[in-house]
C-alpha cells in the first residue's frame, strides 16, 4: 500500500505525508499475513511511529501485535505503547493466548510502567489487552537502542515472533480449522473497523493533512 495521491496535505501544515509500509503474505502456511508499518514527520511538533501485524487467518483467532511511539515539541511530550490486541474480549482468551508468553514482565519494569490513557485508548477498549505496555518516558534515551523501552519492545516482539512459530508448527501439523479460520477473519475484520473509528492518531491526522486525505488513508492504507 502506499499513501493516497488523489488528496493532498493541508495547505497550512509543513508535515510530510506519512509514508505506510504495508505487507501482504502471500503464501497461506505463512504465519502473519499482513505487517504496515507507518511514520510521520512535523519537525520537532511531532514524531510518531506505529506498526501492527496481522496472523494469518489459517492459525486462528490469535493476538494482534501493535506498537505506537510519539514524540511532541521535541521529545517534551513522549508516548511509548506495545500490546498484543486480544481477537476476543474475555479473560479466558487473554489467559490462554497472551498472559501465559508474557507473564510477569510488565511488573519487572514498574518504575515506567503506567495505567493506559483512557484519552488515547478509550475507557475498557476492545482490543487492548491486560498485558499492554504504556509508558511515557521523561527522555528519549529510553526508547533508543540499549533503553528500557527498547528492552520491553524486543521482549514483545520476541515472545510473539515465539507464540506465532508455535501456532504456525501446530498448525501444520493438524486439519484445517474453518471455523477458527473464520472467527480470525471475523474478529480481525472488527479490530480494523473499531480503529477505523477510533484510532487516536485520527485525530492526528485531519489536524496536519485535513478530513478528505485522513479518509482515504484510513481506507487505503491503514485498515483496508
Amino acid at each position: 500500500s502506499s499513501t493516497p495521491s488523489s488528496s493532498s496535505a493541508s495547505s497550512s501544515s509543513t508535515a510530510s505525508a506519512p509514508p505506510a509500509s504495508s505487507a501482504v503474505g502471500g503464501v497461506e502456511a505463512a504465519p502473519a499475513r499482513r505487517l504496515r508499518c507507518t511514520m510521520v514527520r512535523n519537525g520537532e511538533q511531532l514524531q510518531a511511529f506505529n506498526a501492527v501485524l496481522y496472523p494469518s487467518y489459517h492459525l486462528g483467532p490469535l493476538p494482534v501485535f501493535g506498537i505506537d511511539v510519539l514524540s511532541f515539541n521535541g521529545h517534551q511530550k513522549l508516548l511509548f505503547g506495545v500490546d498484543w490486541a486480544p481477537m476476543l474480549p474475555t479473560a479466558a482468551y487473554a489467559e490462554a493466548n497472551i498472559s501465559p508468553f508474557l507473564g510477569d514482565f510488565r511488573q519487572r519494569h514498574a518504575s515506567v510502567l503506567l495505567k493506559p490513557s483512557g484519552k488515547f485508548y478509550g475507557d475498557l477498549p476492545e482490543f487492548f489487552s491486560p498485558q499492554m505496555f504504556f509508558s511515557r518516558p521523561s527522555g528519549p534515551e529510553a526508547m533508543r537502542p540499549g533503553g528500557e523501552l527498547w528492552e520491553i519492545f524486543e521482549h514483545y516482539c520476541s515472545r510473539y515472533s515465539e507464540m506465532l512459530q508455535a501456532a504456525a508448527e501446530a498448525a501444520a501439523s493438524s486439519a484445517p480449522d474453518e471455523g477458527a479460520r473464520a472467527t480470525a477473519e471475523a474478529r480481525q475484520a472488527a479490530y480494523d473497523c473499531w480503529h477505523a473509528e477510533h484510532d487516536p492518531a485520527l485525530a492526528i491526522f485531519r489536524k496536519l493533512f485535513g478530513e478528505l486525505w485522513t479518509e482515504e488513508y484510513v481506507r487505503e492504507v491503514l485498515f483496508p
